[in-house]
């Protein structure tokens, strides 16, 4: 019998009596050579559609799944993912909420993990490998169906490719739904082939299969009415069942056995994992506070939605969003495919048309899981990846129904048009995970009022940030923060079209909140209360997040008060005792006290629960090497540059520690890395220019140390370090060159022993240079050391008591410090000669006014106020500024 006429379903019975068509043969049997061919095509395509994804890094729930699951990090994670949930190791809030438990897929991970540590490359081809298996599968299945090698296959091959794939290869997190959906083709294909042999025995290898992708994700639950679904479908040949009233349960019962035993092993084992008798089955992750009615309709949304999807895949979502009040129009698109559905079921049925039955009915099964516990799935309930075991429903009636109306060579043409089309589509869209920027840009394109992309692209902002101390990167985080903190004030003003959890809302403030107190660090005044009362207030309103009051113990921390630093990170460890977090920074508070036996244990302790950990062991590092264990200290960074391969801190800690020891080609080849993964690592060039200082080749370790100032200008050793190797060069010049980073170095000095010396030195020299002193004074009132500045000035005054920019200098270091009457003859002296300078002007006049003289300070604040508008300040600061100066004018001249 050809493979085209295998193609065809058989006719049915010639009496009507007879409801069961005659037996067909079997399905065609193929060479290991067509075989491998076959297997090779559907890898090839999958390769050719997903390949940008392979290059991929960690992005979205990976950071937490790969980066931060300590669960994965020994082999005894093998055993611990049949234990305990998927998400046991997040917080407790967390546990509770998600009752997810995937031990197959932790077990997946945990062996990546093992040959791979946090190297994504080794996850993103696991995907990709269990998603042609699964496409292999899917092939068995479809061929079981239609009795046909060729329909299956097709039908495989659109499969390998849909657009709809792109999000569970490309992204890690999601390479549950490839290996839930091998092990459920291979359940209903062993299905298929036992009603095919006869029905004799129970299908017991159907079963194992499908406890094998219980165990892989809870969606497998869907495999119950996928399998009625295609039971019912199917073509028929049994003879009737006889036996009474209870004749055909037992022939049903036989064959779902198997399943429901399966089912009860997955119960059980939840039951024990949960230790409740619900299983964990009754967790809710999102709570969309909306009526019943609009629950009803979203369920309509998510079927139609889906249905259209399928068809024409030319939306890629991530964050496609939920409407808390359903849009005019909205449903139009879901009802037309929910009707067109119907309407193609009704006919299959009519024309007996039993796989194209079959494949329809599949399509509400697959996603029945999604449809009855919509509030269990999450904040973005029609996720694509939601669909992928959705779509071979779609493909097998598509090239079914190519295969019956139109010839062989149409129906590959279609086949084959279809599988470009969805490739180019897959390949595009692929691009979009290389990186956790590029998928946020994206999705704020698609999304401008999700408030979820908003925190997340900050957050974003703010790690690239930290990396970099690149200032425009803070300054956006910022206002992403700030857009979605509008976008959750619209939604609390009932703007039904934005859906805003309170996850949303405690995200977006905590991004705020740090962003703030980043821009603090920076900042002139470091004014640490603002940060701090926003943090106050989120753990006010979420006392249940550790990060509201890890984000409070920061900012304690860096306004100099360790005692209530500490109360923070400990509520928060109170909350969590699993956080890294927590206790990353209980770790670095006893480094900033000196307690480095307690920052080890702090570290060590932070590491178990967060793998590839790299502030734990980068930490720890720093905790061994301040006990002089430098030998652990160095296995310490070790593990952080094996965790981390990319990144440049490991490998600075690490030249850093070879320096110290005297290994010089270490110390070479891990600093020349360091900045090979990071150029503008500031210290990674400071260290290296140590180490050529030592060697002797001073010319290099001057163009490290310029290098370094280029990145961070306020670096004290590296200025400090470049005026000493310009001094020792002892060309003619020498001194004149070294004053202006030795002034740097003596305006960001350190307090103490090395401070005092550089001052000393700083004397010496300004001996030599007139202009010295005078510079010296304006950098130490800018840093605020009043007494030295006013000594620098004293001094540059007596080598040029004419000066007026002396005297200026020390007008202003009097008037800062509250001494008017004796800054005033010097304020004067400085704003006669200097007509059109601001600062000379307004000081005069803020000397004459502080002394009661207002008449004589009227016509210098006049003309600081003509030239005010022309300072380089900012126009909103410059503003308020003119507004003070005009008030205090019109007081004066209308007493």
């Amino acid at each position: 019998m050809s493979e085209a006429t295998l193609s065809r379903e058989p006719r049915r019975a010639a009496s009507a009596s007879d409801p069961y068509a005659v037996k067909p043969a079997g399905v065609p049997r193929l060479t290991a050579l067509h075989r491998l061919v076959g297997v090779l095509l559907l890898f090839v395509v999958s390769w050719l559609a997903f390949g940008p994804a392979l290059e991929g890094e960690l992005v979205y729930d990976d950071q937490y799944i790969v980066a931060q699951n300590p669960q994965i990090a020994e082999w005894s994670g093998v055993w611990t993912s049949f234990t305990s949930s998927y998400w046991e190791f997040l917080d407790e809030s967390t546990r509770d909420r998600v009752g997810y438990y995937r031990p197959l897929s932790g077990v997946l991970l945990t062996i990546c993990y093992q040959l791979g540590g946090t190297d994504p490359t080794v996850y993103h081809w696991l995907n990709l490998l269990l998603h042609v298996a699964a496409c292999v599968a899917a092939w068995r299945l479809g061929a079981r169906l239609f009795r046909s090698q060729e329909i299956g296959f097709a039908a495989a091959l659109l499969f390998a490719v849909h657009p709809l794939h792109v999000e569970s290869v490309a992204w890690i997190s999601a390479l549950h739904d490839p290996l839930y959906s091998l092990f459920g083709f291979i359940a209903l294909e062993r299905f298929l082939a036992w009603r095919e042999g006869g029905s004799d025995g129970m299908p017991w290898a159907s079963g194992v299969a499908f406890l094998a992708a219980l165990l892989s994700k809870d969606a497998a639950i869907a495999l119950v009415p996928v399998a009625l679904a295609l039971d019912y479908g199917r073509q028929r040949y049994e003879p009737e069942q006889r036996g009474g009233a209870f004749g055909a349960l037992l022939p049903f019962g036989r064959a779902y056995m198997p399943m429901f035993c399966a089912l009860l092993v997955y119960l059980t084992l939840r039951v024990i994992t949960y230790g409740e008798l619900t299983a964990g089955l009754g967790k809710q992750t999102t709570d969309f506070g909306v009526s019943f009615w609009r629950l009803v309709t979203l369920r309509g949304e998510l079927f139609g939605g889906a249905l259209a999807l399928v068809a024409w895949p030319n939306e890629m979502n991530l964050f496609r969003p939920f409407h808390p009040e359903l849009p005019d129009g909205a449903l139009t698109i879901p009802l037309a495919a929910m009707g067109a559905w119907a309407v193609l079921a009704l006919i299959a049925k009519a024309r007996h048309q039993r796989p194209l039955l079959a494949a329809l009915l599949l399509l509400p099964a697959a996603i029945a899981p999604v449809l009855l516990r919509v509030e269990s799935v999450g904040t973005f309930p029609l996720s694509d990846r939601f669909l992928y075991f959705f779509v071979i429903g779609f493909t097998l009636w598509l090239v079914g129904c190519a295969w019956r109306w139109l010839p062989r060579s149409a129906a590959w043409a279609v086949v084959v048009g279809a599988t470009v089309g969805y490739g180019v589509q897959s390949f595009k869209a692929s691009s979009v995970w290389l990186n956790e920027r590029v998928l946020f840009e994206d999705a704020l394109v698609k999304n401008p009022e999700n408030p979820n992309v908003y925190w997340s692209l900050g957050r974003v902002e703010l790690q690239e940030y930290e990396q970099s101390g690149d200032t425009r990167k803070l300054a956006r985080a910022r206002s992403l923060f700030e857009r979605g903190m509008d976008l959750l004030e619209r939604a609390a003003k009932e703007d039904f079209t934005i859906f805003a959890t309170k996850d949303d809302h405690l995200q977006m403030n905590l991004g705020l909140a740090f962003a703030v107190l980043q821009e603090e660090q920076n900042g002139e005044f470091r004014d640490f209360e603002v940060p701090a009362r926003i943090f106050q207030e989120v753990t006010v309103h979420y006392p249940d997040s550790e990060r509201g009051w890890i984000g409070l113990g920061v900012a304690r921390m860096l306004q100099q008060r360790p005692e209530e630093a500490r109360a923070q990170f400990e509520k928060a460890l109170e909350i969590n005792p699993r956080s890294p977090e927590a206790l990353n920074n209980l770790g670095k508070l006893a480094l900033r006290t000196g307690d480095f036996e307690e920052a080890e244990q702090r570290f060590r302790e932070a590491a178990k629960y967060r793998t590839g950990g790299l502030q734990s062991w980068m930490g720890l590092a720093h905790a061994l090497e301040g006990q002089g264990r430098r030998r652990e200290a160095f296995e310490a960074a070790g593990h952080a540059y094996e965790a981390n391969p990319s990144a440049s801190g490991p490998c600075l800690m690490l030249g850093t520690l070879a320096a110290a020891a005297g290994d010089e080609q270490a110390a070479m080849r891990w600093l020349k890395l360091a900045i090979e993964r990071d150029p503008g690592n500031a210290e990674a060039h400071f260290t290296l220019s140590q180490v050529h200082t030592r060697a002797g080749r001073f010319a290099l370790a001057a163009q490290e140390l310029d290098e370094t100032l280029s990145i961070q200008r306020d670096h004290y050793l590296a200025l400090y370090n470049l005026g000493q190797l310009i001094l020792r060069s002892e060309a003619e010049d020498a001194e004149t060159r070294a004053l202006h980073p030795l002034i740097g170095a003596y305006h960001y000095r350190p307090k103490g022993a090395d401070g005092a010396a550089l001052r000393l030195q700083m004397l010496d020299l300004s001996t030599r240079h007139v202009g010295l002193p005078y510079r010296l004074g304006v950098a130490d009132l800018e840093r605020g050391d009043l007494e030295s500045a006013e000594d620098w000035a004293r001094r540059a005054l007596a080598s040029s008591p004419d000066n007026a920019a002396v005297h200026q200098l020390l007008a202003l270091v009097l008037i800062e410090a509250g001494r008017y009457a004796d800054a005033r003859e010097h304020a004067l002296i400085a704003a006669d000669a200097h007509v059109k300078d601001y600062d000379a002007q307004n000081a005069a006049g803020t000397v004459l006014l502080a002394l009661n003289e207002p008449d004589a300070a009227l016509p210098y604040l006049q003309r600081a106020a003509v030239l005010l508008p022309h300072q380089p300040l900012d126009e909103e600061l410059k503003e308020r500024m003119l507004e003070g100066l005009r008030e205090t004018i019109a007081e004066i001249e209308n007493p």
